[in-house]
């Protein structure tokens, strides 16, 4: 990444963020909805361990005004709540949860939150390997079927990735898809670096064509904005916008739906229905979206704990 970039990132991102890091919430950044419409977050990492957890991410979700929200693991991680561990707390709580009415509907799980319907849906984000790409690449299971997670592993190839995420039903999304994970990032100490134009090139031609949509994400910050104006620029869909929050903390938590998308879905679809009409809509780009990036303190700190967590 040449250092001009990586200024001219900084400069954007703090002009952008440098209030909202002490005064800003985040429904202050969300469109006003239409009658019928809902916020998806389906990007988002709420590292569910525990009931408090749950509640919390629950809590989150409530304030942020977000209905459907995806719980997304990291497929190195071996013991965050993935969907399946969520519906386990329920069942086997004997404390608050047991207050909150639920259905599960399979692959989607509704929850009447004191007030508010959530509907939480599996997600599980998978770094593979593209030839022409040094590093690694995110890329996106939503909704898939049961024993996906048993058989995605980082750093698998992209074609074989994809088979497997086919053969589950998945709806598959490229994770912000010109930012690579790359353990000898700019100067040393951050993971994540620009995309080169000659990787943009080998994303554009073997990812793209192949994923349902890719997105934009709110923890895109810092020096990577700029990853969210190129995949504007050379993505030939419509992006999806997703939080991407690392809610490590009650604080970072509450990242949840600071980007969003905005779906009028028919009926309340749930289970297979909902991936249905939420991959139709994806595809079709039938849906609005809010974009902002997570300011700075939020920022800095699930940055620097995901060092730790990430592979857990």
């Amino acid at each position: 990444m040449r250092f001009r970039d990586f200024l001219r990132g900084i400069t954007s991102y703090s002009l952008e963020t440098a209030l909202g890091s002490i005064l800003d919430t985040v429904r202050s950044g969300q469109p006003e909805l239409k009658p019928g419409e809902i916020i998806a977050d389906l990007h988002a990492h709420p590292y569910i361990y525990s009931e408090n957890d749950l509640i919390d991410t629950l809590n989150a979700a409530k304030t942020n005004n977000v209905g459907i929200l995806a719980v997304t693991c990291h497929a190195t991680s071996k013991k965050q709540h993935d969907l399946s561990g969520v519906k386990r707390l329920f069942q086997n709580s004997t404390g608050y949860l047991c207050l909150l009415n639920r259905h599960d509907y399979g692959l989607s799980l509704s929850v009447d939150a004191i007030g508010k319907k959530i509907t939480l849906v599996g997600a599980y984000e998978t770094s593979v390997r593209l030839d022409g790409v040094s590093g690694g690449l995110d890329v996106l299971a939503l909704m898939p079927d049961e024993g996906f997670s048993d058989h995605a592993k980082s750093g698998m190839p992209l074609d074989e990735y994809l088979d497997v995420a086919r053969k589950h039903n998945a709806i598959i999304i490229g994770a912000h898809p010109f930012t690579i994970h790359d353990p000898y990032g700019p100067f040393g100490f951050f993971r994540f670096r620009l995309a080169k134009p000659e990787e943009r090139v080998a994303i554009r031609e073997k990812l793209f064509p192949e994923v349902e949509s890719v997105d934009l994400v709110s923890d895109n910050a810092a020096w990577m904005v700029i990853s969210d104006e190129l995949v504007q620029q050379e993505y030939p869909g419509k992006p999806l916008a997703n939080s991407d929050a690392h809610g490590i903390d009650s604080r970072t938590r509450r990242e949840i739906g600071r980007s969003g998308n905005i779906f009028s879905l028919d009926k309340e679809p749930v289970g297979e229905e909902l991936r249905n009409e939420l991959r139709q809509a994806i595809v079709s780009g039938n849906f609005r979206t809010y974009h902002n990036h997570t300011p700075a303190r939020q920022f800095l700190k699930s940055m620097v704990t995901y060092q730790f967590l990430r592979g857990e």
